[in-house]
């Protein structure tokens, strides 16, 4: 039994369109640096203690309660430092199958939805190249204090509230009904129903390239065929003659004279 409709309900139909964005969406995996160190402090706790009531004389009978302090010695982690790197995605997939909706009814207003986030890399080149993200993070912010710790985040990109490992929690209700659902106390509600709705993601990471304390993707390499694959140019024309034949010394002398 529930209490009625809270202030973050949203409608069947919000719904439909809410998962479908999110799995229109790329994953966006997160990896935060944080540096820490742990100190130690000093706090004082008092107790009451049952001790013998003692007289002027020494002689004891029954007893009194007093309130006793001791000082005890605790240790806490203090945070210095703490920063998000998102590591470059090559491609983002969903893998969500069709969700089902149960049908609602003036006797089940009222769906409660809980939803939860899987990502996980497409191959193990991705995983190797996330690892090896995470440990140059790790070793650029070293000096930063004497513990540095690092965290992954799966999310989806737009959709901060929606992150691996922590539950979605949805109230949905058909407007129809939307008088039924409200007609709840603290005691007694409409009946609900309940569902699980599980958002697959799997990603590829880009190739990266570490320069210093910068990190850039690998521009992914032309894909124009081989050269010895067109065919060769032309050698060339034939080549011209050395030279043209040379003309000839001199015209032939004429008859000495003509015939008589």
């Amino acid at each position: 039994m529930g209490s009625g409709l809270s202030k973050e309900s949203m409608s069947v139909e919000q719904l439909q369109v809410y998962l479908e964005d999110i799995k229109s969406r790329d994953v966006c995996v997160t990896v935060i640096v944080s540096a820490c160190h742990y100190e130690k402090y000093a706090v004082t706790e008092t107790h009451n203690e049952i001790v013998p009531r003692t007289e002027a004389d020494g002689d004891t009978f029954g007893h009194k309660i007093v309130p006793v302090s001791r000082r005890r010695m605790k240790q806490r982690k203090v945070e210095t430092y703490r920063q998000e790197h998102i590591l470059p995605l090559q491609l983002s997939s969903d893998l969500t199958g069709p969700v089902l909706l149960p049908l609602l009814t003036k006797e089940h207003p009222i769906l409660n939805v809980k939803m939860n986030l899987d990502v996980f890399p497409l191959d193990g080149r991705s995983s190797e190249i996330l690892d090896q993200f995470k440990m140059r993070l790790a070793d650029q912010f070293q000096n930063r204090d004497k513990i540095i710790e690092t965290e992954i985040q799966y999310s989806v990109g737009g959709h901060k509230t929606l992150t691996a490992g922590e539950r979605l929690n949805l109230q949905v209700y058909n407007p129809e009904f939307e008088d039924e659902a409200n007609s709840g106390s603290c005691c007694f509600g409409p009946s609900e129903k309940t569902i699980k709705v599980s958002i697959i993601k799997k990603f590829t990471a880009a190739p990266l390239h570490y320069a210093a304390n910068q990190v850039a993707p690998i521009a992914p390499s032309s894909h124009a065929p081989p050269p010895q694959f067109y065919p060769p140019p032309p050698a060339g024309y034939p080549p011209p003659p050395a030279s043209y034949p040379a003309p000839p010394a001199s015209y032939p002398a004429p008859p000495a004279s003509y015939p008589a």
